[in-house]
This record gives structure tokens, sequence and C-alpha cells, in this order.
């Protein structure tokens, strides 16, 4: 797994610089770090607020 590849094409489709990107890919490629689950993130985006 190319990191700075990766990350390269992941900010560029974004259109700026996302600074610990680079981190969190070293993280998945070791395996280590927070793993969230599709569950999770649909539970925390129901606990959000909307604006407005």
């Amino acid at each position: 797994m190319n990191i700075e590849k990766i990350a390269k094409a992941i900010e560029a489709d974004a259109g700026q610089r996302l600074p610990d990107l680079r981190q969190a890919l070293e993280e998945a490629k070791a395996r280590v770090g927070r793993v969230t689950t599709p569950a999770q993130v649909a539970g925390t985006l129901r606990s959000l607020k909307p604006f407005g």
C-alpha cells in the first residue's frame, strides 16, 4: 500500500490537504487505531442536532 500515492489521490479528489490523512492511512495499513462500524456512524449522525 503506497500511503503517499493514496493520500495524494484522496486530497486531489477533496480539493484540499487533509493533515491527518497520512497518519490514518498508516494506522489502517498497520491494522491499529480506531475502527468505526457503519452502525456507529449512523448512531452518531442520528445524535447530531440539525443546523438552523
